[in-house]
């Protein structure tokens, strides 16, 4: 009775092994499954790269920030940049899903974008700083505006001489 007892726990240690060995393989298949779709889903998910137009822009789609949802074209070198900066995506690209962003790359991507359409802002009105080497010899020269220059102050074809007589 002991040996068939002694041949019994034997035999479900031996099983119990089989079943461990069996559950690891199997976990370990799952595993390499996940990483297999991973490696497929980065594939797909990998960056065209942006084709600048004949000006050397690229056009990308604000994906947060003040320009949410519209594109935007800009130089290669921002746009790139936009992207990397994760405010911005190829619209030539498929959308896919991707880990979501902490939240600190998530502060900083939202102040980038918010950075960029206040340097644009700038550009526009001209109250932004020239960026280093933006200007010859480093010098800064304005036009002084005359009165001639202001707009209306002009003579018209109909202000001259023969202008007065024909009212």
């Amino acid at each position: 009775m002991v040996d068939e007892t002694r041949q019994t726990d034997e035999a479900r240690q031996a099983d119990a092994k089989q079943a461990e060995a069996k559950r690891i393989e199997d976990n370990k298949k799952a595993e390499d499954d996940r990483k297999k779709a991973d490696e497929e889903r980065r594939k797909s998910a990998q960056q065209q790269a942006l084709v600048p137009n004949a000006e050397g822009n690229v056009m990308v789609e604000a994906i947060m920030g003040p320009y949410r949802g519209q594109h935007l074209t800009m130089t290669a070198a921002d746009g790139q940049a936009a992207i990397d900066a994760h405010w911005a995506r190829n619209p030539s690209e498929a959308i896919y899903e991707h880990e979501p962003l902490s939240d600190e790359d998530r502060k900083a991507a939202v102040d980038a974008s918010h950075a960029w359409a206040q340097a644009q802002w700038d550009t526009a009105q001209g109250t932004g700083t020239p960026k280093e080497g933006e200007t010859e010899g480093g010098v800064t020269r304005r036009r002084a505006i005359e009165p001639e220059d202001k707009p209306g102050g002009y003579t018209t074809r109909g202000a001259g001489a023969g202008g007065a007589a024909r009212r």
